[in-house]
């Protein structure tokens, strides 16, 4: 056989193989769409050989249905490339008017917000609510200030909107994955809610308390026990600003104390209460109020006592893809508006995206984007869009290393910790999860342990009438197969 010959054979196999690759994927997707736990869903699927750009397995994959927290990669990967992944938000300590000469500040102290989600928050070397408000205390100090004149006053002037945004429901809105966001946030904007269990099925659940405590929140229980290891069903009502407000649903039946976790009404408030009150104990007193700045412009002069940093944004994106947190990715969102569009709003962030992507070549016309991180009702997007966007984020080589060790990995790391353990997919299968009522997603990467290759996919299901474990169940093991 000839040279030539000898090379046009080798091409022919090259193309056949990679033909029939493409085929088996199809044939699996097609496959996972006849399952019968999908029987009556809405599916969008793409998967695209990261390799040649090509599309090899499609299931509807240019029809935008509800995407769940897949929606966060949109908001991390765009944050990464505008803000860049060594950006840190700041939180400023400042006063005005002047210090006598018996340290009496005759004037106000300020905390102001630049966003920060991670202020307060305990998680991964920052410091808890205590210890930040005890740092501001003794900075205070330190300045010569040994009482305030004026007001505690929380700066929330820095981001634009309401503190949630549309689509979000009162249901979801008084618990702690749906908490507002401000330009000031303190400890992820969160209390913990301890309830009284009732070891009657059916019957009444008390509250005991809150820490920290939060004043003026009023709480009312309408909480039932439900059957002993049922979990928790409970749901806090209400929205950003609401101090009174309704505890729904049940716990499980029992004798002890169950905790769950509910939002801030206002965390600028909240924070200025918190310093006031560490101030006291401190021995610095205050002879005004907490009080919250919401205006552009400040009335006077201010002096910057101290100024505080999160840390780097990769490492607030690691959080955010691993552990799904809704609070950071709506902060991403106003972040990049912000920088962008010069206004910390949720629509500025969403023009931001779309602009942004555009340059990158990518078309977001099937991008409906209520918020960053997915919990709208009224966010929607095709699993094409989601996946080519998983590829061009790795093959930017400035972001590719920080974006793909944020998501979670089977077997291994995040929300995809206890999924396919004990299978080829283990420590392949990198994917952001995410779920909510009548939906189920995932969005990543997958790498086949024969063949090396690369994939980046998107899966989304909506709109299920099989359980939300079995419709998870297919899923993953459709995406076990990319990995094979």
């Amino acid at each position: 056989m000839s040279g030539i010959r000898v090379f046009f054979f080798f091409v022919l196999c090259g193309a056949a193989f990679a033909l029939s690759g493409q085929a088996d994927y199809q044939a699996a997707a097609n496959r996972f769409a006849g399952k019968p736990a999908l029987h009556g869903a809405k599916i969008s699927l793409s998967v695209i050989d990261m390799s040649t750009h090509r599309e090899v397995a499609a299931i509807n994959s240019r029809e935008a249905l509800e995407p769940a927290s897949s929606l966060k990669l949109v908001s991390t990967a765009t944050a990464l490339i505008v803000l860049g992944k060594d950006f840190r938000f700041k939180t400023e300590l400042q006063m005005d008017g002047y210090l006598d000469a018996e340290g009496i500040l005759q004037g106000n102290i300020y905390l102001k917000g630049y966003g920060d989600p991670s202020l307060g928050s305990g998680r991964g070397g920052c410091m808890d609510l205590d210890s930040l408000m005890d740092w501001l205390c003794d900075r205070i100090s330190e300045a010569g200030i040994r009482r305030i004149a004026g007001d505690v006053v929380a700066d929330d002037s820095w981001f634009a909107g309401p503190p949630v945004p549309q689509g979000w429901t009162e249901k979801d809105g008084g618990n702690y994955y749906a908490a507002g966001l401000w330009s000031l946030n303190v400890a992820e904007n969160m209390y913990r809610l301890q309830l009284r269990q009732n070891p009657k099925v059916g019957g009444a659940v008390s509250v005991l308390g809150m820490k920290p405590r939060v004043e003026g929140l009023k709480l009312y229980s309408r909480l039932t026990s439900g059957a002993p290891g049922s979990g928790d069903n409970a749901y806090i009502y209400g929205f950003p600003y609401d101090f009174e407000r309704e505890v729904r649903g049940t716990i499980p039946a029992g004798s002890g104390v169950f905790t769950i976790k509910g939002s801030l009404p206002d965390a600028p408030l909240f924070a200025a209460q918190q310093l006031r009150a560490h101030l006291a104990k401190a021995g610095i007193a205050v002879d005004g109020e907490a009080k919250v700045w919401r205006k552009p412009k400040p009335e006077r002069p201010r002096e910057l006592i101290a100024v505080l940093h999160s840390p780097p944004l990769g490492t607030l994106v690691e959080w955010t893809n691993r552990e799904s947190l809704n609070l950071y990715a709506e902060a991403f969102l106003r972040a990049v508006g912000k920088k962008r569009e010069q206004e910390g709003s949720v629509a500025a962030g969403v023009k931001t995206v779309r602009e942004v992507w555009a340059e990158r070549g990518l078309d977001l016309a099937c991008l409906a984007m209520a918020d960053g991180s997915g919990l709208s009702a009224n966010d929607a997007v095709c699993a094409y869009t989601l996946a080519v966007l998983v590829r061009k984020m790795y093959a930017d080589e400035l972001l590719q290393k920080t974006f793909l060790n944020s998501l979670p990995v089977a077997g291994e790391r995040g929300s995809m910790k206890h999924f396919l353990k004990d299978s080829p997919a283990r420590g392949r299968l990198y994917a952001k999860t995410g779920s909510k009522q009548g939906v189920r997603s995932f969005t990543g990467y997958a790498r086949s342990r024969s063949t090396g290759k690369w994939l980046a996919f998107s899966v989304i299901v909506n709109d299920y009438e099989s359980s939300a474990s079995a419709v998870r169940r297919e899923m993953l093991a459709f995406l076990e197969r990319l990995c094979l």
